[in-house]
């Protein structure tokens, strides 16, 4: 008789713990996300379709070299999780299974 709103998870996390030093001109960041179970494809005959809980979890460090370049190394996803869609929001069976993979980056760039 009632069902969540689609795409609205019962809670978000959002974490970020950045160290900044202008002095050296480092700054490093610690990023981490995961949300609720949510409501994406609503059916009238069989059970709805859930996006389950994924974490995800990223690094970024980025170093001044001289005045007027800096160099930035990324890591997105690191931990990889494996990402579903269940039927039902207590995970009763699967109907979509992937993992997204990790993206590692690395820049360099010159302001003048």
């Amino acid at each position: 008789t009632t069902r969540p709103l689609a795409d609205q998870s019962p809670y978000i996390i959002n974490l970020d713990l950045t160290y900044d030093n202008p002095r050296w001109g480092t700054t490093l960041s610690f990023n981490f996300n995961i949300f609720g179970p949510r409501l994406v494809i609503a059916n009238l005959s069989a059970p709805d379709i859930y996006d389950q809980p994924a974490p995800q979890f990223d690094i970024t460090l980025a170093q001044a070299i001289g005045r007027h370049m800096r160099a930035k190394f990324a890591a997105k996803n690191i931990l990889n999780p494996v990402v579903q869609r269940t039927y039902g929001e207590n995970a009763e069976a699967v109907y979509l299974s992937y993992t997204r993979g990790q993206t590692f980056g690395l820049s360099l760039t010159y302001e003048f």
